[in-house]
């Protein structure tokens, strides 16, 4: 269950601790704040009051084409907005999808999004397997046998 809670913080640092060429047009601390917290705010609006409407009105007329369309674009919307103002995509697609998960939908949501389940699930091991940079595994080999080891040891729980 700490590996559940932990991975939303994780997510929000991935971008901070990621390699990025200095911006010449620095944004102040404060206004960058802002700009998430609006964004995260808008996520929990639009998920908890305005898509189970718009989805409720999709599923009340029976158009499930139309609910899996709003279903998919609302996902993609939040992830674009989080990344927009420099957070992970992954990190709104989450919070969006867990606002989702606890709506009157989350049966018709999961059986909507079933067809595609294993089509994500092999996009995003592509996308993970072709964002490793080999050459810097080769580089620093020396670091890499020491971390992997280390990643890979089993914790040991003292009693």
């Amino acid at each position: 269950m700490a590996q559940d809670l932990w991975i939303v913080p994780i997510m929000a640092l991935v971008p901070i601790l990621a390699h990025t060429t200095a911006q010449t047009d620095r944004i102040p601390l404060w206004e960058k704040l802002a700009l998430v917290v609006g964004v995260i705010v808008g996520i929990f609006v639009v998920g908890r009051n305005l898509l189970p409407a718009v989805l409720g009105y999709c599923a009340n007329r029976r158009q499930m084409d139309a609910f899996g369309v709003v279903l998919f674009l609302a996902v993609i919307a939040a992830a674009w907005a989080v990344e927009h103002v420099g957070i992970s995509m992954t990190l709104g697609a989450f919070l969006l999808g867990m606002l989702l998960s606890a709506s009157d939908f989350r049966y018709q949501i999961e059986a909507t999004v079933a067809p595609f389940k294993a089509t994500l699930m092999g996009l995003f091991f592509i996308a993970v397997g072709m964002s490793i940079d080999v050459g810097a595994q080769v580089q620093d080999w020396a670091v890499l046998l020491v971390h992997v080891p280390v990643v890979l040891e089993p914790s040991r729980v003292q009693s």
